[in-house]
């Protein structure tokens, strides 16, 4: 594999004809295929990624950036791995996350594409386990475009995803008006957790929360959340 990983890094070719590898397995369980399977992607994404760094000039750096976010999409949430992750999702989460490498227009364009099958991977999970991590490198990478998708999944989330998720964005520099309007329904969740995450994006992000508390009457929370909406809807609170 390391003879494998010099070789594609010295001739970085175009890695479309390399995808394949990258297919999902369709087994139920992790035998010695999927195993190899994974061993290869793992090597052929690596390469991809040292050549990101270290080859800027690289003629197929967009397509690689592509590449990289299918591998995530592939790999992140590989149900035959159970609550284990495969090297392969570590080290894709691992790049698209490391503050070395800043979000550029090439790996927003590949988020972008790849976003529906992200997401497709995200709901078909049988762990929480990787969730914050995909969280993280969406909003990094998609900004608030990326927000305005993930909130529309609130429904699949359980508590600990919703508040994570809640977090995230009270730290965005920008969120969209569906990104705010969830702030403000979180301040009606089931989960004292996550309202007072919903309060703490709230207050963050700039909204009249005044002397709300969130962990007060459902019905003074809920008239406070409805004054709130409001300032949900306007495009630049």
């Amino acid at each position: 594999m390391v003879a494998l990983h010099l070789f594609l890094f010295r001739e970085a070719p175009d890695p479309g004809p390399l995808l394949p590898l990258f297919a999902p397995h369709g087994r139920r369980e992790v035998d010695d295929a999927v195993l190899r399977r994974d061993a290869v992607a793992s090597t052929v994404a690596t390469s991809f990624m040292r050549r990101v760094v270290e080859k800027p000039d690289d003629p197929f750096r967009a397509e690689l950036y592509d590449a990289l976010a299918l591998v995530l999409a592939r790999f992140a949430f590989d149900p035959a791995y159970g609550d284990a992750h495969t090297e392969t999702s570590i080290d894709a989460g691992d790049f698209f996350g490391d503050p070395g490498i800043p979000p550029c227009a090439e790996s927003r364009a590949a988020f972008r594409r790849r976003l529906p099958e992200l997401l497709a991977a995200w709901r078909a999970r049988v762990t929480r386990k990787g969730t914050s991590t995909f969280f993280g490198v969406v909003l990094r990478h998609l900004g608030a475009e990326g927000g305005e998708s993930l909130v529309l999944e609130r429904g699949g989330m359980d508590a600990e995803e919703r508040k994570d998720l809640l977090l995230r964005l009270k730290d965005e520099e920008e969120i969209g008006p569906s990104a705010r309007l969830a702030l403000v329904e979180g301040l009606l969740d089931p989960s004292l957790e996550v309202r007072q995450a919903a309060f703490r994006g709230l207050e963050k992000q700039g909204a009249p929360v005044g002397g709300l508390d969130p962990a007060a009457r459902d019905e003074d929370v809920a008239a406070a959340a409805a004054a709130l909406r409001e300032w949900a809807s306007k495009t630049n609170p």
